[in-house]
């Protein structure tokens, strides 16, 4: 009987590795989803009639350090290229005034626009919601959210959404994938912030597998 015991337990510590390695897919589908891409995915989602760019990425960094830079509005144009300056012009109990000078190819008309960003919000445990809607500038429709979901100790998953329409907007098609690539860079340049590369996550320690419940 002790032999039999004992073969039993030599069976699970061999095959606890590879369950652990399999345990992240099955229980968090958004997670799996990105691993499988090992990128950053993008897509164009509608919200209350409007379409928005949409874009997710995995980053190798804890809650708390992406849910901090969620928050730094001062840092937005380090974090796309589409931002040629960001700085604060306003600040309240509630509310963060936030100028952006975006890039434009010729510089006699420059593009701005001003968001006012919302006091983070925490719709659950582990999770980080940050809203801005835009109060002035060269734009007709101007929204965005950040998002931040705790995977693990080490790591979190970041979602961009984003409806930015300028005044004299380009035809549909071409709208909808200039706020994917939006979104997407601005994804890239979270993760690039928190956890100090560019490169996606492409996969998972496993102990970072096994401490999720």
């Amino acid at each position: 009987m002790r032999s039999f015991v004992a073969v039993v337990f030599v069976a699970l510590a061999v095959l606890a590795p590879s369950l652990a390695s399999a345990d992240v897919p099955a229980r968090d589908a958004e997670v799996a989803r990105l691993l499988e891409a090992k990128d950053t995915l993008r897509w164009t989602q509608v919200w209350a009639g409007q379409r928005y760019g949409h874009a997710e990425t995995l980053v190798r960094a804890p809650f708390e350090t992406v849910k901090k830079d969620l928050a730094d509005h001062g840092s937005l144009h380090r974090l796309h290229g589409r931002f040629a300056s960001a700085r604060v012009v306003a600040k309240a109990p509630d509310h963060t005034d936030v100028y952006l000078s975006l890039a434009s190819t010729d510089p006699r008309k420059p593009t701005w626009e001003v968001l006012r960003f919302g006091s983070p919000r925490a719709p659950s445990p582990g999770y980080a919601v940050v809203e801005a809607r835009a109060t002035a500038g060269q734009v007709r429709h101007g929204h965005l959210v950040l998002s931040a979901r705790r995977v693990d100790d080490r790591h979190t998953l970041v979602k961009v959404d984003v409806l930015l329409v300028p005044n004299v907007a380009p035809a549909p098609a071409v709208l909808d994938e200039d706020l994917r690539a939006f979104a997407s860079d601005l994804a890239g340049g979270l993760r690039w912030k928190a956890q100090g590369t560019s490169e996606p996550v492409t996969s998972l320690a496993p102990a970072a597998r096994v401490s999720m419940r």
